[in-house]
C-alpha cells in the first residue's frame, strides 16, 4: 500500500469539522482544480458535473467522488443521506472497482489513439493514391505531348532492363535503361518504362532509335516502327 504523500495546496484536506457547507464548497474549489488540470476527477456515484443535483435529488444514499491530485495524492468526498457528516479525505488507494474501472478507461483511450493514427495514415494513403491516379495521367499527356511536339530522332544504346514482378509502378511492368547524346554532345542516361513487346524486343547493347524533348532531355519514348 502507497504511503498518503505531502499534501500541496490543491489537495489540502480542510482542518475544520466538515459540514454540509464546507463539503460543498470544498466540491466547488476541487472541480475548479479539475477544469485548470491540477486535480484528476477520476469517477464515482455521479459525473462532477451533477454531483449535486444528484445529492439534493437524494437517487442513492450515499455518494462517493474520487479525485487524484498531480502531486500524487488521492481524494476521496463521501456524502450519505442519512448522514449529517460529510467526507473530505486523503486516501492510500482508489477502491478496485474504481481503479480498473479508469485502467479500462485508459487502455480504451490508448487503443481508440493508436486506431486514429492507423486510419489517419490509411486515409493518407488513399488521398495520395487518389491524387496519384488523378495526376499523373495528365503528367503523362503533357510529358507525351511535349516530346511529340519538340522531340528530336537520335539512335540510344540499350544499357540496362528490369522487370518489376507482380508490381506496377506508374503503370509500367518493363524498363529499359538508356544512354545517348543530345545534339549538343551531352551524354544521358535515363530509364523509361515500355511495354512487354517492346521489353522482349530490346536486348541489352542494342541500338535503338528514341525520340527525346529537346526541352526536357530526359523525357524520351522508343520509337520503334
Amino acid at each position: 500500500m502507497t504511503d498518503i504523500k505531502t499534501s500541496c495546496k490543491y489537495c489540502i484536506i480542510p482542518k475544520e469539522k466538515i459540514t454540509t457547507d464546507l463539503y460543498y464548497s470544498t466540491i466547488s474549489k476541487w472541480r475548479e482544480y479539475v477544469e485548470k488540470g491540477n486535480l484528476k476527477f477520476i469517477g464515482g456515484d455521479s459525473s462532477l458535473e451533477m454531483l449535486e443535483v444528484s445529492i439534493k435529488r437524494e437517487d442513492k444514499f450515499a455518494y462517493n467522488h474520487y479525485f487524484e491530485c498531480n502531486c500524487g495524492n488521492y481524494l476521496r468526498s463521501g456524502f450519505s443521506i442519512r448522514s449529517s457528516v460529510p467526507i473530505l479525505e486523503k486516501i492510500n488507494q482508489l477502491p478496485e472497482n474504481i481503479a480498473s474501472e479508469t485502467n479500462n478507461q485508459t487502455n480504451s483511450i490508448k487503443e481508440n489513439t493508436k486506431l486514429n493514427g492507423i486510419e489517419k495514415l490509411k486515409l493518407g494513403l488513399l488521398g495520395l493514391l487518389i491524387s496519384f491516379s488523378i495526376i499523373y495521367p495528365i503528367y503523362r499527356y503533357v510529358m507525351n505531348k511535349s516530346v511529340t511536339e519538340n522531340g528530336l530522332k537520335i539512335k540510344s544504346l540499350v544499357v540496362g532492363k528490369e522487370r518489376l514482378k507482380n508490381a506496377k509502378s506508374a503503370g509500367y511492368s518493363y524498363f529499359l535503361t538508356l544512354k545517348y547524346k543530345q545534339d549538343d554532345g551531352v551524354i544521358q542516361k535515363t530509364q523509361i518504362g515500355v511495354n512487354k513487346d517492346e521489353y522482349l524486343y530490346c536486348q541489352k547493347g542494342d541500338s535503338v532509335p528514341i525520340i527525346y524533348d529537346i526541352n526536357y532531355s530526359k523525357n524520351v519514348k522508343l520509337n520503334l516502327e
